[in-house]
C-alpha cells in the first residue's frame, strides 16, 4: 500500500497558488502556537485545521491509512502523559498538540512544492537540504507502513515483544531512507541543484 501522505499535489488551488515563503511561515507561526498555547487555543486549532484539511479536499481515507504511525505515537502520548499528570485534560491537550503539528505538516505539503519553495532561497545548501527533507517525508510514511505490513505479515506483533518489534522497524526504515535519500541526493546534482558561487 503506498501512502499519498505528505505528497505535494498540484492542483492549482488557492492554497497551491500562496507564496511558499507565506505558507512557511505561517507554518512557524501555528507550530509555535500550537505548543505554547492554553487547551482552548489548542482544541480550537484543531477544528480549524481540520475543516482546512477537508477545504483542502484531501481524502480521508488518505488519513486514516498512510497516518497509522502517528495514531500510535499520539495514543503513546495520551497514555503516558495521563500517567505522569493524571490529568484527562493535559493528556488530551498534549495529544492534540502533537495532532495539530501533523494536521498542520499535511496541509503544508500537500499545497507546497519542494522545488517552488526550495527556489525562494535560491541554490545554496540551505536550500537543497528543504527540497531533499520535503521529498522525504512521504517516502518516510510510506516505508513505515510498508515494513509494518511486513512484519505483520510474518506474525511480528508490536504487544508480544514491543522492543524487538520497534528495533526491527526502525533498522528498516532507517536502512530504507538510506538508500532512497542518496538516490534523491543524486536526481537533485544532476538537475545541477548546485551551490551558487
Amino acid at each position: 500500500m503506498s501512502s499519498s501522505l505528505f505528497k505535494y499535489r498540484d492542483r492549482g488551488s488557492f492554497f497551491n497558488r500562496l507564496n511558499p515563503l507565506l505558507k512557511l511561515i505561517c507554518v512557524f507561526i501555528l507550530c509555535i502556537v500550537v505548543s505554547k498555547a492554553h487547551f482552548q487555543v489548542v482544541f480550537v486549532a484543531f477544528f480549524f485545521l481540520a475543516l482546512l484539511y477537508l477545504i483542502n479536499k484531501i481524502p480521508l481515507s488518505t488519513f486514516f491509512k498512510g497516518s497509522r504511525v502517528f495514531l500510535i505515537i499520539a495514543l503513546f502520548i495520551c497514555i503516558t502523559e495521563y500517567l505522569n499528570t493524571k490529568s484527562l485534560l493535559q493528556s488530551a491537550t498534549a495529544t492534540c498538540r502533537y495532532i495539530d503539528v501533523i494536521l498542520i505538516s499535511i496541509i503544508f505539503t500537500d499545497c507546497t512544492s519542494a522545488f517552488d519553495l526550495s527556489r525562494v532561497f535560491g541554490k545554496n545548501r540551505f536550500s537543497v537540504a528543504l527540497t531533499l527533507s520535503l521529498s522525504m517525508l512521504p517516502i518516510t510514511v510510506e516505508a513505515f507502513s510498508k515494513t509494518m505490513e511486513s512484519g505483520k505479515a510474518r506474525g511480528a506483533s508490536f504487544f508480544r515483544s514491543p522492543v524487538s518489534y520497534t528495533q526491527l522497524l526502525v533498522k528498516n526504515v532507517v536502512l530504507n531512507l538510506l538508500s532512497k535519500a542518496d538516490s534523491y541526493s543524486q536526481a537533485l546534482t544532476a538537475r545541477l541543484f548546485q551551490e551558487e558561487n
